[in-house]
């Protein structure tokens, strides 16, 4: 196996470094994109083109005039005498007053992140390539400020800020995604095959995108279709639990019509502590193994998206659709485990938007969106013969479940921008549907239909104020008047600080309106009463960059506060009967400090993160008003500049969640989730413009589970709460093909 890669490598190698190339990268020797124009000093002749992972292949040996320019970098220019095949390197030096990435979440058109006034975090493609991230959920796995929860059924979720998933609002070019199970958006059925940039905004944003954003918004951006070239990319991707992934995306052009496909398979084979290592999955006999704690589950991606422009117009479809099958294989029931009782979750997703953009100067634009979502989830339940592998459904009632919650969003807006004034006024109209045998009369829906103006004012040079406003009708409750206010104090080109007041809001969904799951073992009912969530947002932030020689120095440091009025919640409310209720205020603050330094090949990340979350029983009990959960990170990355090999170690301390509850006996008892520590290591080796491997460990501390408790240090009870599946090691194979 290892005798056959190393051939296909040197193949590779002899077809791709076959004539006299330059090799462009920053200080610490990583690959750049980069467009270059090269003009032969004897012949007059000049050749242009794009350098993709730091690679420009020159046409003749000779003496050039070289022009290079990429995006976060000083323009490079030279005369160099150039032989054949020979490979010449070229370094840039980076630019402190250039951000590399664009950002689009939030803002009055594009802007650099240091140019927003709205902090932004973004994490581009090649963050997401080198740690070996396959979903959302492994992105955000080592981010600051970011704590994920798993449930191997439902999946994983996030909380931000202290605030949980059901209030942070996820995106996909800015169109929201749907299908929640208990609140949350399952993080790891998100694939990032296809993606170009995540953009992170902490704190409310509900002006801008309604509910849901209470807590903050996650922007997933895809990659656009390109006019220049046309281009097939090939991943494949495997992890010693029994993961097998392989994807590709392709993308052509037609005059002024793009098209680009993406496709992706995800297969993993379910994982137990006591598993033996497989390296391909093998059929097993029908005994006490085949309960898996991480279950068996398989998902297919696929998308189309058709990019056109003609005049004043940027029009774009895009279609796409996942599906996933897990599969919970029960224990064998005794006494002679023949038989056992198998469930299956089966998740389908479509989404479908229509783009159009006009713009017939660049200070007036038109932005229009239409969009149509359709989630559906089925729940069976199975008696399985072990001897014969005959199944059949269940005849309880409560084992089969099929849900299904539609929705369709309209977005216009209308942009100016002047020269100190920028403004943004639009109407967001969404229209929600829930279907399913649990939901009240078996069919709800819900319409939302908002006005938004945000405005951007340069009051001096260095100060920038932004407000905003969101009036809503909701057909079901009152909808709150939100505003915003921020601004940003940009001291000069290495101190900038941002402050932001805002008031988010959380709408009662369908399910917590409408629920009615009523049988022998449950009786839950929706509440038409409720009142949306409601926050009050406090934010501050100060950013520091500057060079020194040839070290960057980035320096940030965040303090929040968010007061939440009407917190949703299931309560019991006589005997065995629950329903949803508006419960009291809940509070969360906390500060943030990163530092960042990159020195020649070398690169330092390290931060603390200190979360403080309310305790419901302050006003009534003798307890402290808050707990505090602190986070460590670090991230350690350097280059081997001989051959350019990259090498990646993150580790990310979660510190312990307290709180305190009343026990049965309604005493005061502490309920805990212990901490633990993270870590991943990985390693890149590009062999061409078109080539890179990867591989590495990830989840280095083998964390499986860890321990939640509730009682005193006397009486306890405790529960096992699943985080990793181990440690394993994964590879992957990453493949460029384009003219």
């Amino acid at each position: 196996m290892r005798l056959g890669l190393c051939m296909i490598l040197l193949v590779f190698l002899k077809f791709t470094l076959h004539a006299q190339q330059l090799l462009i990268i920053d200080s610490s020797s990583t690959l750049l994109n980069a467009t270059v124009e090269a003009r032969n000093i004897e012949t007059n002749k000049k050749t242009k083109g794009a350098a993709i992972n730091g690679l420009f292949q020159l046409p003749t040996s000779g003496r050039f005039i070289i022009n290079i320019h990429s995006i976060g970098f000083e323009d490079y220019q030279s005369t160099m005498n150039v032989e054949k095949m020979q490979v010449l390197k070229v370094m840039l030096s980076k630019s402190i007053t250039t951000i590399t990435d664009i950002v689009v979440t939030g803002e009055i058109g594009n802007k650099t992140p240091k140019n927003s006034v709205i902090p932004i975090k973004v994490i581009d493609s090649k963050k997401i390539s080198l740690m070996g991230a396959q979903n959302l959920r492994d992105v955000l796995t080592n981010e600051s400020g970011i704590r994920i929860s798993q449930d191997n059924l439902l999946g994983s979720s996030i909380s931000m800020q202290g605030i949980s998933g059901e209030n942070v609002k996820i995106l996909l070019d800015g169109v929201p995604i749907i299908g929640r199970q208990n609140g949350n958006i399952d993080l790891s059925q998100i694939d990032l095959s296809n993606i170009e940039r995540i953009e992170i905004i902490e704190g409310p944003m509900s002006v801008n995108y309604g509910t849901n954003a209470l807590g903050g918004v996650i922007n997933i951006i895809t990659k656009k279709g390109s006019l220049q070239k046309n281009s097939i990319a090939l991943k494949t991707y495997y992890e010693s639990i029994g993961t097998y992934n392989s994807g590709l995306v392709a993308n052509t052009h037609i005059k002024k019509l793009t098209l680009q496909m993406n496709a992706s398979r995800n297969f993993f084979d379910g994982w137990s502590a006591t598993d033996k290592y497989e390296a391909f999955p093998q059929q097993h006999l029908a005994d006490t193994s085949r309960l898996k704690t991480w279950k068996p589950k398989t998902q297919f991606n696929t998308g189309i998206s058709l990019g056109y422009k003609i005049k004043n117009w940027d029009l774009k479809y895009k279609s796409g659709y996942f599906n996933e099958l897990i599969l919970n294989r029960g224990m064998p029931r005794a006494p002679y485990y023949e038989d056992a009782f198998d469930d299956t979750y089966n998740t389908l997703r479509l989404d479908n938007t229509f783009l159009a953009n006009y713009s017939k100067t660049s200070k007036r634009l038109w932005n229009t969106q239409l969009s149509y979502n359709y989630y559906k989830r089925i729940k069976n339940t199975y008696y399985t013969d072990l001897t014969s592998l005959v199944k059949q459904f269940s005849v309880m009632p409560e084992d089969q479940d099929t849900s299904k919650f539609t929705l369709l969003n309209f977005r216009s807006s209308y942009i100016s921008a002047y020269k100190k004034l920028n403004y943004e006024a639009g109407v967001d109209v969404n229209n929600e549907s829930a279907t399913g045998l649990r939901i009240k009369q078996n069919l709800q829906n819900q319409g939302d239909y908002a006005f938004f103006a945000v405005g951007e004012y340069d009051l001096l040079s260095s100060l920038t104020l932004r407000g905003g406003l969101r009036a809503a009708y909701n057909t079901h409750y009152k909808a709150p008047m939100l505003p915003s206010f921020n601004a940003k104090w940009f001291i000069n080109s290495k101190n900038i600080i941002r402050v932001s007041f805002s008031k988010g809001f959380k709408a009662p969904s369908l399910k917590e309106l409408y629920f009615n799951f009523v049988d022998f073992n449950h009786n839950i009912i929706g509440n038409t009463n409720l009142k949306a969530e409601t926050s009050n947002s406090i934010n501050l932030q100060y950013n520091f960059v500057a060079m020194y020689g040839k070290t960057l120095v980035k320096f940030e440091s965040k303090a929040f506060y968010n007061h939440l009025n009407n917190l949703i919640t299931l309560a019991q409310i006589q005997g065995l009967s629950y329903t949803y209720v508006n419960i009291g205020v809940y509070k969360t603050t906390g500060i943030q400090v990163n530092g960042d330094i990159t020195l020649g090949n070398f690169k330092i990340n390290a931060g603390v993160n200190v979360v403080g979350r309310y305790n419901q029983l302050a006003n009534s009990q003798q307890v402290s008003k808050f707990y505090y959960s602190p986070e460590y990170i670090t991230s350690l990355s350097y280059q081997i500049s001989r051959y350019y090999t990259q090498i990646n170690l993150l580790y990310k301390f979660n510190g312990k969640l307290q709180t305190y509850v009343l026990n049965d006996m309604n005493n005061i008892v502490i309920q805990e989730v212990a901490s633990y520590s993270w870590a991943d290591l990985s390693i890149t080796q590009p062999f061409s413009k078109n080539l890179s491997v990867g591989g590495g460990i990830k989840n280095i501390f083998n964390i499986q589970n860890i321990q939640t408790t509730t009682g005193t240090s006397f009486h306890q009870s405790g529960n096992q709460m699943p985080i990793g599946a181990g440690r394993f090691w994964f590879f992957s194979i990453n493949y460029l093909l384009q003219k």
